[in-house]
């Protein structure tokens, strides 16, 4: 195998690296943003259940600043 073929199948096999890499981030931001959404769809039941809104975002392990952006970005999504 010549120096050309050996340089051209170590790109290809870190530009396939790449696209699997970047797959798997648009599955995970996917993965993310579904969970956000359900998150922010329990919080009415959460505070039907008496828990604080402090409560609830120690529960999911964000501050609260977190939560209320998330459910202002939620509210702006289309239906």
């Amino acid at each position: 195998m010549t120096d050309a073929a050996r340089d051209l199948q170590a790109r290809r096999a870190v530009e396939d690296e790449l696209v699997r890499l970047g797959a798997e981030r648009d599955r995970l931001e996917s993965d993310l943003a579904a969970n956000i959404e359900a998150i922010v769809a329990s919080i009415p039941q959460a505070i039907e259940a008496s828990i604080p809104f402090d409560g609830i975002a120690k529960l999911v392990g964000v501050s609260r600043q977190t939560l209320y952006r998330w459910q202002e970005v939620t509210r702006r999504l289309p239906d």
